[in-house]
């Protein structure tokens, strides 16, 4: 069983591995997991806005559902809706992370063709971005790439919502890929031969150290095909360790294909469930998709 594996593996002891930044050294710790008359409890912070579903909270969530709601004012209403089971499914509140999630999957959908594509999420946390993906284009496949401790939540929200699809967890190059959803642990991502269409990273990468977004960008150039990546990020971030991360310092390329470029429309500012309802975040987050051809990887 995959969670009880990445439980045993990560969760039994109390040092972290030398892939983990000294963010998710602080906000890693918090993550919980338990089993409970045979089902699992999680919990966790520092990588999205689950609030559990409930009369108290729905009352107290009904100013940001609907900032939320003018967010989506002119997004897919078959997207919004089978978000919204998603989040019933898993028992939560519809919130702004899976919003965002919304409006990422539309831009993607706009400007790539993403059926039968083999689609790479570094750093998913719940599996929202995933599990969208797969509801609206059946044929693709999904990797997670995530901090085994984190993999976790990938693994268990994703199995709720799919419970009858595959899913497999890769550990070496032996390990064939499922027609369905696949978890790689990013301790060991350097070992394992990771071939997609397409990579994603949405406000994960500005909470890594630099040499694990080096190693990241080194991944995506070395697809021996054609290679999408969007990336969306705080242009500049400070850890807690004080190391510095800069979106424009990543590992991008001037051969790079910028298919666009700019301040990220629905991340200028978020939304909570609490007065004043709406915060602005601590810096600007760009977002980029570009393009890798074969003859230009190198």
């Amino acid at each position: 069983m995959i969670i009880e594996y990445l439980q045993n593996k990560y969760y039994s002891k109390t040092v972290l591995s030398k892939e983990t930044s000294s963010h998710w050294d602080k906000y890693g710790k918090s993550q919980v997991i338990n089993l409970i008359n045979e089902k699992y409890k999680l919990s966790g912070s520092g990588f999205g806005d689950f609030v559990t579903d409930s009369q108290l909270n729905i009352l107290l969530s009904f100013p940001s559902r609907m900032l939320i709601r003018y967010i989506l004012r002119n997004s897919d209403p078959i997207i919004i809706t089978l978000t919204r089971n998603i989040a019933k499914k898993h028992n939560r509140i519809f919130s702004y992370d899976m919003a965002r999630m919304i409006l990422t999957v539309e831009i993607l959908k706009k400007n790539i063709n993403l059926n039968n594509m083999t689609i790479a999420i570094i750093g998913d946390g719940y599996g929202i971005l995933g599990t969208i993906l797969k509801s609206l284009f059946p044929l693709v496949k999904i990797i997670f790439i995530n901090l085994g401790r984190t993999l976790v939540f990938d693994v268990y929200y994703t199995q709720e919502y799919f419970p009858n699809h595959q899913h497999n967890l890769i550990t070496n190059n032996k390990t064939n890929l499922s027609d369905d959803f696949n978890y790689i642990e990013a301790e060991i991502s350097d070992s394992i031969s990771i071939c997609a269409d397409l990579f994603i990273n949405t406000v994960s990468m500005q909470e890594m150290n630099h040499e694990v977004i080096k190693k990241y960008f080194t991944l995506i150039r070395s697809q021996n095909k054609d290679t999408w990546f969007y990336c969306c990020n705080r242009i500049e971030k400070e850890l807690p360790d004080k190391t510095r991360t800069n979106f424009f310092n990543y590992g991008w390329l001037s051969s790079d294909n910028i298919i666009f470029d700019e301040l990220c429309p629905w991340q200028k500012w978020g939304v909570k469930n609490r007065p004043p309802f709406v915060f602005m975040f601590e810096g600007p987050i760009q977002h980029r998709l570009i393009r890798i051809t074969k003859n230009k990887i190198k």
